[in-house]
């Protein structure tokens, strides 16, 4: 096995990062192709107050799983682009992304530059540190002493909610080197 070197390690964490956000984006894909496909058969729907039962198996199953109701008249909002589904698919991809950093590449690139851990700093991921923390420890809410002080990523008010659009991963990715420019 061969030592990591600096690049090594920023060439896999890229390949990481892009994996995330492709991850992310799908997700995205699939949220609107549900919202679109439920939209017909929920307006036909005739009590808005019934539930709608996500899980395993038919509803009339004794054998069924139940994971979640929801009433018939709240699927769409819960599923529109800016909807907690949505809202909740970003938060998970920063954590995921902040994860990768903190508890991978982080270490490896410290132990790669022989430098200690508290040595490797970065603006960008600062700031999804930053994001991270408001999101587990303040509901998903940016507030003043973490989400307002990002220095690159200057998304958020305090008080905003943190969504964290296909546009701003790929506003990330970009500060990453990980667009593409398609001709």
């Amino acid at each position: 096995m061969t030592a990591d070197t600096q690049e090594s390690v920023l060439v896999e964490f890229r390949e990481v990062l892009n994996d995330i956000g492709a991850t992310h984006e799908a997700a995205l894909w699939g949220l609107n192709l549900i919202r679109d496909q439920m939209a017909s058969n929920l307006a036909a729907a005739p009590n808005p107050e019934a539930d709608l039962l996500f899980g395993e198996g038919p509803p009339d199953n004794t054998d069924t799983i139940g994971r979640r109701l929801w009433k018939i008249g709240e699927v769409q909002e819960k599923l529109s682009a800016d909807g907690p589904v949505a809202q909740r698919l970003g938060q998970q991809w920063a954590v995921m992304v902040y994860a990768q950093w903190e508890h991978s590449f982080r270490p490896r690139l410290a132990a790669a530059a022989k430098i200690e851990l508290d040595d490797v700093k970065d603006d960008l991921m600062g700031d999804i540190r930053h994001l991270r923390h408001d999101i587990l420890h303040h509901s998903g809410v940016a507030t003043k002493e973490h989400s307002a002080r990002c220095k690159v990523l200057q998304w958020f008010e305090p008080g905003d909610p943190i969504l964290i659009s296909s546009k701003r991963v790929t506003e990330f990715m970009s500060l990453v080197g990980l667009t593409l420019k398609l001709s």
